[in-house]
């Protein structure tokens, strides 16, 4: 999968700060299956780079999972901490390819549906295959 354009690449990075904004998330990150880095805002590259193979090893549990217990495709897969920080990871489809979409709450209970599915249909728009 590449970015055709660094126009695309900014527009990407964009949605992923506006998603950081709307929804008070620490790290945005969307990645390909592999787990390479295709946008994200982060204060700490750092943690966006750690962040997105994290994304890619729970993708990776997941589709075993599936594989092993004849499951159909998750929607959502997250994990929480103890002190309420959660992980959300969100594959969807963008032309023939899946990516994940991944975000850090840094709240117990904080709303995050409708803002990360707001910038998935952004994304889909926004990616031309």
């Amino acid at each position: 999968m590449v970015i055709e354009t660094s126009i695309q690449y900014a527009e990407l990075t964009d949605i992923m700060q506006a998603l950081n904004d709307r929804g008070n998330f620490v790290i945005s990150v969307l990645t390909d299956e592999s787990g390479l880095l295709l946008a994200s805002s982060d204060q700490n590259p750092d943690t966006s780079e750690m962040q997105s193979a994290v994304g890619a090893q729970v993708q990776g549990l997941v589709q075993r999972v599936v594989r092993h217990l004849s499951m159909a495709e998750p929607e959502e897969i997250t994990l929480n901490d103890v002190e309420g920080k959660r992980l959300v990871c969100r594959p969807f489809r963008v032309g023939d390819a899946t990516v994940i979409l991944a975000v850090l709450i840094p709240t117990k209970g904080q709303a995050y549906r409708k803002v990360m599915n707001q910038a998935i249909r952004s994304i889909q728009q926004t990616w031309n295959f």
